[in-house]
């Protein structure tokens, strides 16, 4: 055939990358604990917590979801690929997604994952910083088209670089 497999994020230059992009939600005794149907996009209180802790150490964690040099090579703002620190329903240049779901389905979406990530690294990293880690005060607001953005306050001292709105599309 003339075909060869490859699992590099970014094979082609000027074509799409592949991304492994992680759908996480949280349940207890069978009830998915990100849904609420009066929240923001439905998004419950522990699941913007949740999205707001993924995005103030969205920097530090980009290490392990893009652990290559052709990782990053993939985050192109012009192919639709997750290279900007925010969340949104609709924007795919952003970090972490929210997708429409039910009080079955609802869920974030964690866009930043190369697929030649450790899969295992990456599961505990999203959850234990989603559910764990230290969180900035974000200050969430609507625009136009539902778009939000979220600002950062770091905090104190945890971080060693300060984290705002910039691109994970290289590393410092």
């Amino acid at each position: 055939m003339g075909l060869t497999a490859c699992f590099l994020p970014k094979p082609v230059v000027g074509v799409n990358g592949s991304g492994m992009h992680t759908n996480v939600s949280v349940s207890k005794n069978g009830k998915n604990l990100f849904w609420d149907p009066k929240g923001e996009e439905k998004l419950s209180k522990l699941g913007w917590e949740f999205v707001d802790r993924i995005l103030t150490h969205g920097n530090d964690i980009c290490l392990i979801f893009s652990s290559s040099v052709n990782a990053y090579r993939r985050l192109d703002p012009h192919f639709e690929a997750p290279n900007q620190l925010k969340a949104s329903p609709v924007d795919r240049g952003a970090m972490v997604r929210i997708p429409i779901g039910n009080e079955r389905s609802m869920r974030t979406e964690v866009r930043a994952v190369a697929p030649d990530a450790n899969p295992y690294m990456v599961l505990y990293s999203i959850f234990k910083t989603g559910l764990d880690g230290e969180t900035a005060r974000s200050q969430i607001y609507a625009r136009r088209n539902a778009i939000y953005r979220t600002t950062f306050i770091p905090p104190s001292t945890t971080l060693r670089r300060p984290i705002g709105q910039r691109s994970c599309s290289a590393p410092t």
